[in-house]
């Protein structure tokens, strides 16, 4: 009825988006009618969008053209962290084709590398400050999936916020090195479904978060791996309206 993956119907749950009901044995129900709100909220535009955007990545090879619709869709919803959201449903339909076999894995890494270089162009147009607060932003230790921190970059650009790219990988001692050295206002760890380790992740959030408790930076966790959903310290977005939100206070 919405036209996406499973995954991206998880995601919005995870995000409220999109109400359900979950069964004692785990699964999701959901009413027709809370499907046909949805859909009405999208009006057919955000999917509309998301689709053109991933046949884009996947089968036009140009990037400045895929820059220039960037361009254009900030234009139309206002703000990069709209564009940012809208741009995390299109991975994951791009995700959705590599499970099914219909993209190959080669198809997907060429569609991020060329997306990551239109998002760096896009965000080196907006004005940048030395007075800017600054955000140091890392991929989890073991995780070599940096787009969204890429979004995370042109959000924070936008917001008004100078970033400090660590990007992948980076092994948490590096990671607690970097910030003892610059003394970020903020710290923005990512981890995609690939970090999947509950446990692993908890205890590199603990060493982050004591790092960012010592010189008073907030520790934002972000993507779709398995971060504690209440860190002790710190924040767990699950969108970059949550984002944006966060970085407006």
């Amino acid at each position: 009825m919405l036209s996406v993956g499973a995954t991206t119907i998880k995601r919005w749950v995870a995000q409220d988006r999109l109400k359900c009901v979950t069964t004692p044995g785990g699964h999701r129900r959901f009413e027709r009618a809370e499907l046909e709100r949805y859909r009405q909220v999208l009006g057919g535009q955000s999917e509309d969008v998301a689709f053109q955007l991933l046949e884009d990545l996947l089968h036009d090879s140009d990037t400045y053209n895929l820059q220039s619709r960037l361009m254009a869709l900030r234009g139309r919803l206002g703000r990069w962290y709209q564009v940012a959201d809208v741009l995390g449903d299109t991975l994951t339909a791009i995700g959705d084709r590599w499970e099914q076999g219909t993209c190959s894995v080669a198809a997907e890494h060429n569609a991020s590398r060329r997306l990551q270089q239109a998002l760096w162009a896009c965000g080196a147009t907006l004005p940048s400050s030395p007075e800017q607060p600054v955000c140091l932003l890392a991929a989890a230790e073991g995780d070599e999936h940096t787009l969204g921190l890429s979004l995370a970059k042109i959000c924070l650009r936008e917001a008004g916020w100078a970033s400090l790219w660590l990007g992948s990988p980076t092994p948490t001692k590096v990671l607690v090195s970097a910030i003892k050295e610059s003394s970020p206002s903020m710290v923005a760890v990512s981890a995609s479904a690939w970090s999947g380790n509950a446990e692993i992740l908890l205890r590199h959030c603990r060493t982050i978060a004591s790092a960012c408790r010592n010189c008073g930076a907030t520790l934002v966790l972000g993507g779709e791996g398995a971060w504690p959903e209440k860190p002790s310290r710190g924040h767990r977005v699950r969108s970059f309206a949550e984002f944006a939100t966060l970085l407006s206070r």
